[in-house]
């Protein structure tokens, strides 16, 4: 992937000697996050100074919250045994 779809890149936190910093970064279109995120494992495996990298997708507080209450209401159909479905993040 070119830099040309990074929209903005900046470090999180303070600076520490013995600590690694988050790195936040902005993509310009949901096409990019989605390249990097299905090709998550390509970057982990081969390398050996990648595995200690994660990558996680930045939800805003709103939808982390709607995502919990999607989970518990699927946890307590699920109890219920009435009907079964799956969360897929987009």
């Amino acid at each position: 992937m070119k830099m040309t779809g990074v929209e903005k890149m900046f470090r999180l936190g303070r600076w520490s000697e013995d600590k690694a910093r988050p790195l936040l970064v902005s993509f310009k279109d949901l096409g990019h996050k989605e390249t990097i995120l299905s090709n998550l494992v390509k970057l982990r495996a081969p390398i050996e100074k990648f595995r200690g990298v994660g990558i996680s997708p930045d939800i805003h507080p709103k939808e982390r919250e709607e995502i919990k209450r999607m989970v518990e209401l699927n946890r307590r159909i699920s109890q219920l045994n009435l009907m079964k479905w799956k969360i897929i993040d987009s």
